[in-house]
């Protein structure tokens, strides 16, 4: 009976969903692989619901938690506040993770280039969220909400008939990808052309992830590795460095973004999870001969 009702419910979503990107559509599929849903007991995890993607067997797993059914069964004949809060409660439980699911599938591809699209933290999964009409308990969400990507996509919703409503924010979505993916790709070839013309000697490179929780741009991985070198009586210092920056709920334009990477790059702070290394070594008879190395690290 329990697994009954999630699926039933399971599938008004879908059908919700489907009227929003394929309005029009005779194909009524809006997932290419299969979507199982599942109660589970998530209260260590203290969450309603809870999506993952079976790689191995591709499937869409979404778990909702079993008290909030048993909340749900237990005031769905009445007809009071606490009934109608516990079925709001338990169908956007379920909307959201479809979302997880349905950002996961769209943005598959475009993962590649930067990971994370449908995290929680993620503007394109949030600004998926409003666009559906679905919301999020987490904290991140509060910053996304009355910002640039959110205004944006609650114009589309009211401006548009449901023909063009998502293709217009589909555009406006991967343009706000495109943009920082192009600006990644700016900043490293910037990095490596004045290497080349040896202009520097610090080689910086930067790559961008999406965030499970933050709102701002964060630190979210770096190497570095310090290269102290004596070669015929001449010191040489070479600096290399990676760092990927988690974008958070609030980062919603290129801007931002753009403000905060050349901010933060040389702030001297850690990112959440770094490397750093230091060599010191000589060049004799053209045989580099490495004297001392030190690492620091926390992964």
């Amino acid at each position: 009976m329990r697994n009954k009702l999630l699926n039933e419910l399971m599938q008004k979503e879908i059908e919700k969903i489907r009227k929003i990107v394929r309005p029009y559509s005779r194909n009524k599929d809006v997932f290419y692989d299969d979507v199982i849903i599942k109660e589970k007991d998530l209260k260590e995890e203290k969450a309603s619901g809870m999506y993952e993607f079976d790689k191995e067997n591709y499937i869409h797993r979404i778990y909702i938690n079993s008290e909030d059914i048993d909340y749900y069964l237990k005031y769905k004949d009445k007809k009071d506040y606490f009934a109608r809060y516990y079925k709001r409660n338990l169908v956007d439980t379920i909307g959201h993770e479809l979302t997880h699911a349905f950002v996961n599938q769209k943005f598959k591809y475009l993962n590649r280039k930067v990971n994370g699209i449908n995290r929680d933290a993620s503007p394109i999964f949030l600004a998926h969220l409003r666009m559906f009409g679905y919301t999020s308990g987490h904290n991140c969400s509060k910053n996304f909400n009355d910002s640039y990507l959110d205004h944006k996509t609650i114009e589309i919703r009211f401006k548009n008939k449901n023909s063009k409503r998502y293709a217009i924010f589909y555009k406006e979505i991967r343009e706000y990808l495109n943009n920082i993916i192009d600006f990644r790709e700016e900043f490293n070839n910037k990095q490596k052309d004045l290497l080349i013309k040896k202009q520097i000697k610090n080689y910086k490179q930067i790559d961008f992830c999406f965030s499970s929780r933050g709102s701002g741009l964060k630190k979210y991985i770096s190497n570095s590795t310090k290269i102290l070198g004596k070669d015929k009586s001449e010191l040489r210092n070479i600096n290399n460095s990676f760092c990927m920056f988690a974008i958070g709920s609030a980062m919603q334009n290129l801007e931002d973004i753009r403000r905060l990477v050349y901010k933060k790059i040389n702030n001297g702070i850690d990112a959440k999870y770094y490397n750093n290394s230091l060599i010191k070594c000589t060049n004799v008879n053209k045989e580099t001969k490495i004297l001392k190395q030190i690492e620091d690290k926390n992964y």
